[in-house]
């Protein structure tokens, strides 16, 4: 079992390469099982194995008696025996990358292929007009394409670190949204490479104890 530090944070990054055979034989929980039965289209259901997979996989290192419950709000919260220390997790993926975020304290985690098709630039004009001094026109069209996905994530994390659903946010509630972003005590660690992005959201100072990094096939075969 791996012990986690106070007010610490850990980070696994899980990729799946395409050769590699998934199967719903991996998820031991019946109602992941019972979840994953219902999904009809073959790659949703080969990501829904890989997330649920890897969830399952890190948790099981830091708790051996816990089950995962929405909150009120649809969070979901790893509930353990009452009197052991908290554990809380945020995850996210995109293509056949998996990220999952395990804290002694909430954390909000968001993960994004760098080559992302959705022109999050024109979204952020449209939906976030004040975040124009960020993107300027004067920067490169590249750049401007990944400013706007760094902000993406670190959007996406605020909205899983309290909860919030991003379509309230977006449509209904952009005031609320303005001043989630602009919040002093958020606090960001980011990680990025040519493949991904990747943001973790906390409301205190973010210590990253460790980043582990699994190949799946490898993690399905221990």
């Amino acid at each position: 079992m791996i012990a986690l530090q106070p007010s610490a944070s850990d980070l696994w990054l899980i990729s799946l390469s395409d050769s590699t055979a998934v199967s719903a034989d991996a998820l031991v929980d019946r109602r992941d099982r019972d979840r994953c039965d219902r999904i009809a289209v073959p790659l949703r259901r080969r990501g829904f194995i890989f997330r649920r997979f890897s969830l399952r996989y890190v948790l099981d290192h830091y708790v051996s008696d816990y089950s995962i419950e929405p909150n009120e709000d649809g969070k979901p919260l790893v509930k353990t025996p009452k009197g052991d220390p908290p554990v809380h997790f945020s995850s996210s993926s995109s293509g056949n990358v998996c990220a999952i975020a395990v804290s002694s304290q909430e954390v909000g985690l968001d993960l994004e292929l760098s080559r992302c098709r959705v022109d999050l630039v024109g979204i952020y004009k449209q939906f976030l007009p004040f975040f124009g001094p960020v993107l300027s026109p004067r920067y490169p069209e590249q750049l401007l394409r990944y400013l706007a996905l760094l902000e993406w994530c670190r959007l996406e994390a605020v909205t899983k670190l309290k909860g919030l659903g991003l379509h309230r946010l977006l449509f209904r509630e952009r005031e609320l949204l303005h001043h989630r972003l602009r919040d002093p005590d958020h606090h960001y660690a980011m990680i990025a490479n040519t493949e991904y992005v990747c943001v973790l959201a906390q409301s205190r100072p973010v210590h990253l104890n460790h980043i582990y990094e699994r190949d799946f096939s490898k993690m399905v075969l221990s």
